[in-house]
Formats: C-alpha cells, structure tokens, sequence
C-alpha cells in the first residue's frame, strides 16, 4: 500500500502559487510537548557559566565579637572605631550563602529525546491550532507556508514587509511592532515570523529591521528557533531549498 506524501503548495514573492513540493516525513512526527521543553531548557542552561566566590571575601577583618554586657548587638566590630564587620548584614561583610563552582547548573538529556524534541517542534510549525495558541495571527492560511528561492533576493527592508503582507500576515507584523512597544527595552523581544533559509543570502539581512522577525538556516536550525521558550508552533516560513537542506539533513538521523 503506498503511502501519501505530505506536500505543501509553494508561493512566490507576490504571494502566487507556482507549484507544490513534497515536505520531509518529520512534519508528519508525534508532537510531545514536555520533551520539547526539556530540550530547551538543556539548550539555554548550555551557555550558563558556573560561578563561585572568594572563600575569604569579606573575612579579611580583625573585627571581633565583644560578648554580651554592652548594650549592643553582638556583632563582630573593629576596636576602638566600633564599626561592624564580617557578618553578612554589615558592610563589606561576608555572603551568607555564596553561589559554588561545583553547583550543577546544566540539563542534561539524552540523544534520542533531543532528536525527538527537534522533529517534535518541526511537526508542530504545521500545527495551526498550536501556532494561534502562540499568539500568531495566521487567520485561514494553511500550513507549513513554503516560498519560492526567490524571496531569498529580496535586498529591502520594504521589500521583506511587503512580501510577508502578501502571504497574508500583516496583522501578525503590527503584532509584533505593538508588543515591541510595550515591552521594556533589553529585556524581551517579540517573537513573531521565522524564515528558514537554505544558506547565506540577502533576505537575512534585509530582514533584521524587522520586528519580531528572524532568519535562520535550515543547517543552524535548532528547537529553539522552533519553540522559544519551550513553547512549540512558531509560525516558521519555508524557503524552498531550506526543505532540500533540511532533507539531507536529517537522512542521517534528527539533529538539533
């Protein structure tokens, strides 16, 4: 019994069907949620780098402690200037519980959930109840969205916007453009549209003026790209020779 391929219509620029391409099988894999999450949080905990104290730092004193019988606290003082020194509610005194070296501040997980996570997050892009739960305003429009390599000569900033209003996602970008205002400036950013790009091109830096929108490569694409914060069903724009790459791949096994 033959199998269907899971094809995906194919847009050009204008926003025009001009044909159809066969979409890996990964799309068609379970989405589990959890392991998603745990790949991410591996992920982020990667780039933590352990941090420790000076076990002298704030002991370097010769303030002692005068007993009790001087209507005073307790606490280790210099003599003859009375200043207090050393313990942790001073100046200069000591932390009470400093962060350690040895703490084991990195996830790990195994080989095998992290392959599953990655084709798990790439099965929920064509998810459309999972990419509104996002916060996505994607409308009717069927997914996964897959242009044509020629979105990948686009030189303008302008040319970027125009291109993704006529895929039907201009409400998505003023999303992101009035989140951007209301979030503090260096603490969050919008998470709007991301663009999967076969290699090194003009669209990838035509469109970093955008807000919210990101471009990555089908080579460097991780199940962060896919599922920031944990959270699957980004809305994820396909250039088509980013699913030839993308193929390759992951003939060899998921990789993420």
């Amino acid at each position: 019994m033959a199998v269907a391929l899971l094809t995906a219509k194919v847009l050009d620029p204008e926003g025009n069907e001009v044909g159809e391409v066969a979409l890996p099988s990964v799309f068609k894999a379970p989405i589990r949620e959890d392991i998603i999450h745990r790949a991410v949080v591996a992920s982020l905990t990667r780039r933590l780098q352990p941090q420790g104290r000076d076990t002298m730092a704030g002991k370097r004193t010769t303030a002692e402690s005068r007993g009790v019988g001087f209507g005073m606290a307790r606490v280790p003082r210099i003599r003859r200037t009375g200043v207090a020194k050393f313990a942790s509610m001073t100046v200069g005194g000591r932390t009470t519980h400093p962060p350690k070296v040895a703490k084991k501040i990195r996830k790990k997980i195994n080989r095998k959930e992290k392959e599953l996570a990655f084709a798990s997050a790439l099965s929920a892009t064509a998810a459309p109840d999972l990419v509104r739960a996002r916060g996505h305003i994607i409308g009717d429009r069927q997914l996964p969205i897959v242009v044509s390599r020629q979105a990948e000569t686009l030189e303008k900033t302008v040319s970027v916007v125009n291109f993704l209003e006529k895929l039907g996602l201009g409400e998505e970008l003023e999303r992101c453009l009035e989140k951007r205002k209301r979030l503090k400036t260096g603490v969050k950013a919008p998470r709007g549209p991301l663009l999967v790009v076969g290699g090194r091109c003009k669209l990838a830096t035509a469109a970093k003026s955008v807000p919210g929108v990101e471009v990555v490569t089908a080579q460097k694409l991780s199940v962060e790209d896919l599922a920031p914060g944990g959270k699957p069903g980004r809305l994820t724009i396909w250039v088509e020779p980013s699913l030839e790459i993308l193929g390759k791949r992951l003939s060899g096994g998921v990789a993420s």
